[in-house]
């Protein structure tokens, strides 16, 4: 036993800093890769939504022309009286509307 207590201590078979090394790069490219395929979905459903939904989709999406306002009425009224001035559509808490304006300063719904 003297003679054991008295070797050299082998030497270590652990490569410490080589393992902190190969720890931090696994580490590097397992967040690269995750962030990547984050970025790699996100890219995906940006191209696939559009070119799946159809054109009635894409209106009740928000997807149109910008050419065409929902807002402007595309409707004459030649049957009013001729006392109305003018029609305003608006929105309002219990739904769309429509108002009739005559010349002398009163209006009717």
């Amino acid at each position: 036993m003297d003679w054991l207590a008295e070797t050299p201590a082998p030497r270590m078979a652990l490569d410490i800093d080589g393992a902190r090394r190969k720890g931090r790069r696994k580490r590097r490219l397992r967040a690269y890769s995750v962030v990547a395929g984050c970025a790699a979905v996100v890219l995906a459903a940006g191209l696939a939504i559009p070119a799946a939904l159809g054109p009635d989709e894409q209106e009740a999406t928000g997807m149109v022309d910008r050419q065409h306002n929902p807002l402007v009425a595309k409707a004459s009224f030649g049957w009013l009286p001729e006392v109305i001035t003018g029609v305003e559509y608006g929105v309002g808490a219990h739904g769309d509307y429509a108002l009739a304006e005559s010349g002398r300063g009163s209006s009717r719904r």
